[in-house]
């Protein structure tokens, strides 16, 4: 699903410009036919939209937001937790807040 996703632009807890969702997604042609990952992935980027929520995990290449980053002289990956597939959002308890997400 590389082109459904959300556009963000004024910053955190700021609504969002759209969400973006092709005709593909919703057809049987996309490679996720399952309708409950579809709706996990869509109710995700609808509440980025809508309440300004950006990703937790970095972009390969991407220098502002890497996957990676050092703490000291170790290498950290930048997720703050791990979502069980029935989850959306992180469990407070659980949730590494000093990674820089």
């Amino acid at each position: 699903m590389l082109s459904t996703r959300s556009f963000l632009f004024r910053g955190c807890k700021k609504r969002g410009l759209h969400v973006n969702l092709p005709a593909k997604f919703v057809s049987h042609q996309e490679r996720i036919s399952d309708v409950s990952s579809k709706g996990m992935v869509l109710s995700r980027e609808w509440l980025k939209y809508q309440y300004g929520l950006f990703s937790e995990s970095g972009y390969p290449g991407d220098s502002l937001y890497p996957v990676q980053y050092l703490a000291g002289n170790r290498t950290r990956n930048t997720i703050s937790c791990r979502l069980k597939a029935d989850q959306q959002f992180c469990d407070p308890d659980v949730y590494d807040s000093t990674v820089p997400t």
